[in-house]
């Protein structure tokens, strides 16, 4: 059977399936108070700040305090590398999205 399938390695018939898995990943990421205020002069306008509600001035300042537990908040998403995003996966449903047949 096998050196049929040698053979005819090329007339072989197939189906490619396309699967879709629905994930949930959970991550961790830590925020250094200490480092939030190069974040503000680098990637965010202080406007865009004030219109969430978050005091541009506040942030940064090693304290717990609101602004900076929002802002920790809104950074940690942009702040996780892709391998991070591989530990805490967990698959929680599977679809069969599409599907197509033919020869080699």
């Amino acid at each position: 059977m096998t050196d049929k399938l040698l053979l005819d390695e090329y007339q072989r018939k197939y189906y490619d399936v396309e699967i879709q898995y629905q994930c949930i990943v959970t991550v961790d990421k830590r925020i250094y108070v200490d480092e939030m205020e190069q974040f503000v002069d680098t990637y965010y306008d202080k406007d865009y700040l004030e219109k969430k509600n978050i005091k541009h001035n506040h942030i940064g300042l090693d304290e717990f305090n609101k602004h900076n537990m929002l802002f920790a908040e809104m950074v940690a998403p942009d702040r996780v590398e892709d391998e991070e995003l591989h530990h805490g996966l967990e698959i929680t449903d599977t679809f069969v999205k599409g599907k197509k047949y033919g020869n080699v």
